[in-house]
């Protein structure tokens, strides 16, 4: 899955950090958020289907926006090239993370 923070073919150089507004919840959908705050592609290469994460505020580096956002859900971001991260499997998730369906 590639999910895209840049707009149409104007490519946007990654910015060293940015203002962050993302809310808790599924990690794929914070993720493009994330990306199209920071104007970031990223390659998913992890399941992240049933992960959740929690919310990412305020003004931040890319790569500790994207670790705050991803590490609860077990995964990590490596940067590929200038704007560009492969989001893998990382540490194993934060209890809790795991969305089974179970009303809370």
């Amino acid at each position: 899955m590639i999910v895209s923070g840049s707009f149409a073919a104007v490519a946007f150089a990654a910015q060293a950090s940015a203002s962050f507004a993302v809310p808790s919840g599924p990690t794929l959908s914070g993720l493009e958020r994330l990306s199209e705050q920071a104007r970031i592609d990223v390659v998913v290469t992890a399941d992240l289907s049933r992960r959740v994460s929690p919310a990412v505020r305020g003004s931040l580096a890319v790569e500790e926006a994207l670790r705050r956002l991803l590490a609860p859900a077990g995964a990590r971001a490596v940067r590929l090239a200038e704007g560009v991260y492969r989001i893998g499997p990382g540490p194993a998730p934060t209890p809790g993370t795991l969305d089974d369906g179970d009303a809370r």
